[in-house]
């Protein structure tokens, strides 16, 4: 109940700062330069754009506006694609209308339009709807309002207010369009010239180039964020946000804008810097949430784990040429390799993805069979934490390859099969989110619920992804240009059923429509060969698992072998060994006596020194505790062993562990008799059924919060009382 409380607190807690750290992240890697303003002819604009600019000369128009000139706007910021700008001016006032092709999340504008009056002595009024947020700053003799009304009349009446209570002295001046572009050239240098001088700005590292500091990115993301949210209101409020959102308008404005969202994110660049600060934000977010409602203990093999998966995905991805390749730990999930390659084939996909997890198993699985099975020296004196990072990357890697999505084996299995059904992506995601939540509640693990929540949440996103897909595929070939796919999918989502998304969504969902109107069908040799690597990746642990369970072989490993039959190690040997190696060395003996005498415990203990015993029985019980809780160390020892083990705990001083192990007995105790009954019927079915049953879950989770391993106090232990390894002791 406590984790679930704190997962709750933690994932509020995330949903508030996460947007905030993630636009402080982004405008940090903006880099900035002098704008520059080109008067040119409207015949030079993409002809898609015709539509919007047709609504800007009927809407102003109908304000009194004529046509003064067309111009292009290299913005301060880099990677910023040119925007096309037809300016009006209203010869009553001297106002300019400024007006382009909406490229913000606006509402459900066409076009943005910036009201503008200057005057004889410098100063110029400035009027812009929902715009104010995404303005670094403006220079000192500009006087700007933003009132977030979404309707260009209105922006109007509110400009001129403004400027009726400007000085009758100061007049308004009428410029050339020359003249217009210097103004506003000079007007963008200057806020340049300004933030720097503040100190929000400083030179990048290329010349000509600023960046802004963290405190002033941290404060220009709030601003956006907030204004977002104000535009969201202001979209709700008024029934009909904008009176030339007449429909062709309306995908030319979509398309164009996303077609320079694409090319911006193409161009886009990531430091290194900017990578390795992401790295390590996340990780240190993945380190505090997991360590905060797990073990601490357990948080480095976990983060191990977790790179190393996102590690392989990466190297597939440099492999195939993906670009802006970069990894990044999700707290409350786990980590995400992130690259772009918009012409990826299946094949690549599919080898991308089983490069996450290979590796883990791989790794895993001949550890562990080596480690359990054949025992060689080196392997049994190395340190404790290498068999817990094994069973952990063998574990969470197999998971991640099950067949549900969002996991590697769904993703895989939507490759492979599901790539031309976007409906039966949708039902594979709903089925995946049922299963997580079934398990959330049948194992009360509070991670596989989050799975399930979000699983569940991108359902209806998907189901609308694959209505998109699937109406689009019949209409548009294959072989169409991307100009006409890109505007066949705006037009798709301009419908009822999609107009109330934002922009930012419509976006995203085009995006993978888009991916998926060119993406290549795999071919049957394809499918057939990746679908026999993944499930040979999927059932060689489980045959693994049955080979060894089957009982012939740990006899088959051993036949042959030259099994010590007594305790050989002296006092003198144990001296020469270091600490890294002394206590392997005295369980690969234990190990080997105990196969020698073919799982003999009785005769073990009779055969063996005092301290051997106590090495060795708190080593045992450690392992299976942390392998696989309380309920498998009693699975698998009788009442004497746990006797043994408890004070064996109390020879070495681990208090905290023997009081722990003391409360487990109590718990045995009770449930030994009913747990004996299923062990009649033998199998996984018993056991799993009795993981159902126990009382030992709230014992593991303390167990795995002790802030303090038992191989240091082994160690004291074996160099403090060497005569209890002698045979014969005093």
């Amino acid at each position: 109940m406590e984790t679930t409380v704190a997962l709750v607190i933690g994932l509020l807690v995330a949903l508030t700062m996460v947007p905030r750290v993630y636009a402080w992240l982004r405008v940090l890697e903006f880099r900035f330069r002098p704008p520059t303003v080109e008067i040119t002819e409207p015949d030079s604009f993409p002809e898609i754009l015709r539509p919007v600019f047709e609504a800007m000369g009927r809407t102003l128009g109908a304000l009194g506006f004529e046509y003064s000139h067309a111009q292009w706007t290299d913005g301060m910021m880099m990677n910023e694609m040119r925007r096309p700008y037809l300016v009006f001016v209203h010869p009553e006032t001297n106002t300019y209308a400024q007006a382009m092709p909406s490229a913000f999340e606006n509402g459900a504008r066409v076009f943005d339009v910036a009201f503008t009056t200057a005057y004889q002595s410098g100063a110029v009024v400035a009027t812009f709807d929902s715009l104010e947020h995404l303005a670094f700053s403006f220079p000192p003799d500009w006087e700007c309002h933003d009132h977030y009304l979404n309707d260009v009349a209105s922006q109007w009446e509110a400009h001129l207010q403004a400027i009726a209570g400007r000085p009758t002295e100061d007049v308004p001046v009428q410029l050339h369009p020359d003249e217009f572009a210097a103004r506003e050239e000079q007007a963008l240098s200057h806020t340049l010239d300004h933030l720097e001088y503040s100190g929000d700005m400083r030179q990048a590292e290329a010349l000509e180039t600023w960046r802004m500091n963290p405190a002033a990115a941290w404060r220009f993301a709030t601003s956006v964020l907030k204004g977002t949210r104000r535009v969201a209101h202001a979209t709700a409020r008024r029934e009909h946000p904008f009176s030339a959102s007449d429909e062709p308008a309306k995908i030319a404005a979509d398309a164009f804008a996303y077609e320079q969202f694409e090319a911006a994110e193409r161009a886009r660049q990531r430091s290194t810097h900017g990578k390795l600060l992401w790295f390590c934000l996340s990780a240190a977010g993945f380190v505090l949430v997991f360590g905060w409602l797990f073990s601490w203990r357990m948080v480095p093999l976990l983060l191990a784990v977790v790179f190393i998966h996102e590690l392989g995905h990466l190297i597939g991805m440099k492999i195939f040429g993906y670009r802006d390749r970069r990894i990044l730990f999700v707290p409350f999930l786990g980590g995400a390799a992130v690259g772009r390659k918009d012409d990826a084939t299946a094949l690549e996909r599919v080898i991308v993805l089983l490069l996450g997890p290979a590796p883990g198993l791989a790794f895993g699985l001949v550890y562990l069979v080596l480690y359990l099975y054949v025992a060689p020296s080196w392997l049994l004196s190395a340190p404790s934490w290498l068999f817990e990072l094994a069973v952990l990357a063998l574990v969470l890697n197999y998971l991640n390859l099950l067949p549900f999505a969002p996991l590697d084996g769904g993703r895989i299995i939507e490759t492979l099969f599901l790539g031309r059904m976007p409906l039966a992506q949708a039902l594979l995601l709903a089925l995946s989110a049922g299963l997580f939540g079934a398990g959330a509640i049948l194992l009360e693990d509070p991670i596989l619920g989050v799975f399930a929540v979000l699983t569940a949440i991108a359902i209806p996103t998907k189901w609308r992804w694959g209505r998109v897909a699937r109406a689009l595929a019949k209409r548009v070939p294959p072989n169409a240009e991307r100009p006409r796919k890109v505007r066949a999918v705006f037009r798709t989502l301009s419908q009822a059923a999609f107009s109330s998304a934002s922009r930012a969504r419509r976006f995203l969902l085009a995006r993978s429509v888009l991916e998926h109107l060119e993406s290549r069908a795999p071919s049957a040799v394809m499918r057939i060969g990746g679908a026999a690597v993944y499930g040979a990746l999927l059932l060689a642990p489980v045959g693994a698992y049955g080979w060894l369970v089957s009982g012939r072989v740990m006899p088959s490993l051993f036949r042959g072998a030259e099994l010590p039959t007594e305790w050989a190690l002296t006092p003198a040997e144990l001296r020469e060994l270091p600490d890294d190696r002394v206590e392997g060395a005295v369980v690969e003996q234990m190990v080997m006596l105990l196969a020698s005498y073919q799982g003999d415990w009785a005769r073990l203990r009779d055969e063996v020194p005092s301290g051997a015993l106590t090495v060795y029985s708190t080593w045992l019980l450690e392992a299976e505790v942390t392998n696989g809780g309380f309920l498998q160390y009693f699975w698998n020892v009788d009442r004497a062993s746990a006797q043994e083990a408890l004070a064996s705990l109390q020879t070495i001083e681990a208090r905290k562990h023997a009081a722990l192990m003391q409360k487990a007995i109590s718990v045995d105790s009770i449930e030994r008799p009913g747990r004996e009954m299923l062990m009649e019927n033998g199998g996984w079915d018993a056991f799993f059924l009795a993981t159902e049953r126990t009382q030992f879950g709230e014992l593991d989770e303390e167990f795995n919060r002790l802030d303090q391993t038992l191989a240091p106090l082994r160690v004291r232990f074996i160099r403090e009382n060497p005569e209890t390894f002698l045979l014969d002791e005093p």
